[in-house]
């Protein structure tokens, strides 16, 4: 998170939450969880990640 002093270390899982909000339409959160690897991450989330494959927003 900005402004944490927080070292990543192996095994620990983090979440990254990006959010598009629309005045007067709603907004759409998108959850994709990682888990901190040796050599870099693993993406544990098994929900689409690609805009091309997410569900449409409802409008």
């Amino acid at each position: 998170m900005q402004g944490s002093n927080e070292i990543l270390e192996k095994n620990m899982v983090i979440t990254i939450e990006p959010g598009i909000y629309i005045e007067g339409v709603g907004e759409y959160r998108h959850f994709i969880a990682i888990r901190v690897t040796k050599d870099g991450y693993e993406v544990l989330t098994i929900f689409p990640t690609d805009l091309v494959d997410m569900p449409p927003l409802l409008g």
